[in-house]
Parts: C-alpha cells; structure tokens; sequence
C-alpha cells in the first residue's frame, strides 16, 4: 500500500534545494540539520525543524535512528570543485566520507548522496569517488551514479551534478529491480527547460518591489578581453560574472555571487526589445576594434538575487533570510529544486511499490 509520508533525514542541509522537492512530494523530515544560521532559518520558514549546529552535534539523533526510510545530503563540495582549490587535505573534502559512515549505521531503505560533477569526472579525485562508491557498496547498497544536467529536467541552467542514489539490498527484497524503476522514472520526468528570457520575464525589469535590486557591483568593460565562440563566454567585463544569453540558458550560479561573479543582464535588450549590447560589443571586439574603458552603460546590471532564486527553481514564494550576500550563498550553494523533486518522486514510486 502506497505510504505519503516516508521518513527523511537530512545532512549538509543548507537553505533546503535538495530538501525542498522532497518535502513537496510527501516525505516527513524527522531530522535536518546545518552549520549555517541563515540557510537554518531559510529552512525553517519553509520546510521544517532544522538543528543548528556541525554534523557531531547531532550524531547521537541521527545514530538514534530507526527505520528511515530515507537519507540525503549534499556534502561541502569546495574541495573538489573546480571553482575552488581543489585541494585534497580540504576538510570539507572528508565530510563526504562522513555521510558514508553515517549511512553505514542508520542503514535507511534509500540514501541520495550529492555533490560536483568533478567528483565523478575529474582524475584527480577518481580514487576518492571509487572509495565513496566501495563504502555505499560494503554497507549493502545498489547504486545509481550519474552526472546528471540540471537544463534535461527543467531547470533552466548549465549546472551538472552527480548524484548517487542508493537502494538498501537487506530492506528492499530486490534492490537490482528498484534501482532500474528508479532510474526509469526518473528518465521519464526529462522536460526541457525554458530559455532564460521566459523565467526573467515573470519578475519584470528590476527596481521594483517585485524585482529588488540586491546587487551593486559594477561592470567595468575588461582591459584585456578574453574572447571565445560565443559572446556570452570568454571575458569581456570584469569578474566571473558572465552575461546571461537570453535564447539560451543560465551559466551556472556560484555560491560566490554578490559581487562581481553575479552573472549580467541586458535590461535593454531584454525588455525593451533593444539590440543586444554584448553581441554588438562581441563582433566589435572580433572585427578588430579596440576594447571600451571604464564603466559598462547602464542597461547592463547583475542578477537580483529573486532573479537568481528563480533561475535555480525556488518558487517565487520561497523566503530568504539573511543579507542579500548570503541569500545569493544560499541559492548558489543549492540543488535546484525541480532537479530535487524529480528524484523524489521517482524514489517515491519505488517506495510505493514495495
């Protein structure tokens, strides 16, 4: 008999991306938990109950467990990222290991494990990713390991994650058969997702209570550009921040952003069905004239931070807390919650059918 409330514990929880598809599904938080004040809040308006504190300060709750159907996190990824130091001493590195020994005793019916596509794709930690994948294994885990492009399941961005997905081979009674619903379910929940004009156009220009402007960083037009195929890559401004091609999708957005690695809209172009400046600017640059100075025009400005919260599935209604700094933190360091929702309800048509 299908079961709308399956159990769910939650580590590394953050402002609740990950969390956020699961509790729309029907899955009952029982326990979360997260070192950040401000993400802790932003759960609690939204989701549930969530501990403050590092992941010891709840090991007793969590090995105190019993019957979970389900567990999940999204381990500090900073240390295999390639947007980071990609540094293997990096403690936060090793709190992936620690959700591995963590499973290794709760022992739910099903665990998602989440982090950067570098993890998985990246030589340099191939040893590491084998030795997570050896522990799921000898704790009695079939698993799902994929990369996965957020842009195949609606979420409108160029942001790749790989999730691990493990089914309990002592609770589930054919484990082999559940992992391949899963990831039939999952599959049939591909819906491609809008170009980026589409999402922007929901809030209206910015400067409205609305639309908030939350970033002040300016764009000043690069000294020496770096040009690539397109011109919404390489570097024509300063900073990370790359413009948004509005018939396109998003670049991925950091957990960095509020300065200027904010990605940058065209407001001209965008809603005033004006040329688009950095194309202009592009061929300009690739023609052979001479780079602009000083300060962008003003019709180019950085994402507000409803916009950023749009762009990465939040729903409009979604509450942030904290400085505007920590909010764009917060959606940056978050699993896109359509992405979250898809995984949960293909776990959830697993669950139903046992």
């Amino acid at each position: 008999m299908a079961n709308t409330n399956y159990s769910l514990a939650s580590v590394f929880s953050g402002a609740g991306g990950l969390d956020y598809g699961f509790h729309k599904a029907g899955f009952e938080h029982i326990l979360a938990n997260d070192k950040n004040i401000d993400a802790c809040e932003t759960f609690k308006k939204n989701i549930s109950d969530i501990e403050l504190g590092p992941l010891s300060s709840i090991q007793k709750k969590l090995e105190a467990l019993d019957g979970l159907d389900l567990f999940i996190g999204g381990p500090p990824c900073q240390g295999f990222s390639v947007g980071g130091k990609m540094d293997p001493d990096d403690s936060r590195s090793k709190l992936s290991f620690e959700f591995m020994n963590i499973l290794n005793v709760i022992r739910p019916k099903v665990f998602v494990f989440e982090n950067v596509k570098a993890l998985a794709r990246n030589k340099r930690w191939s040893n590491v990713f084998q030795e997570l994948k050896n522990r799921a294994h000898n704790s009695g885990y079939e698993l799902f390991c994929e990369v996965l492009k957020v842009r195949e399941f609606g979420v409108a961005q160029l942001r790749e994650r790989l999730f691990i997905v493990g089914f309990n081979k002592e609770r589930i009674a054919n484990a082999y058969d559940a992992r391949l619903a899963f990831e039939e379910s999952l599959y049939n929940f591909k819906n491609k997702a809008e170009p980026a004009n589409k999402i922007l156009s929901k809030l209206g220009q910015a400067g409205t209570n609305k639309n908030p402007i939350t970033c002040s960083a300016k764009i000043i037009f690069a000294k020496k550009p770096v040009l690539r195929n397109s011109p919404f890559s390489g570097m024509l401004f300063n900073g990370s921040g790359r413009p948004v091609n509005p018939s396109y999708f998003f670049p991925t957005l950091a957990a960095s952003m509020g300065g200027n690695r904010t990605p940058i809209i065209d407001e001209a172009n965008l809603f005033m069905a004006e040329g688009c400046f950095v194309s202009k600017y592009f061929n300009r640059l690739k023609s052979g004239g001479t780079p602009y100075v000083g300060e962008a025009p003003s019709r180019l400005r950085r994402m507000t931070v409803n916009e950023c919260k749009l762009a990465q599935t939040f729903p409009e209604d979604f509450i942030l807390t904290g400085t505007s700094i920590s909010q764009y933190t917060q959606i940056g360091n978050s699993v896109p919650p359509k992405m979250s929702e898809a995984l949960a309800l293909s776990i959830k048509h697993v669950l139903d059918s046992l």
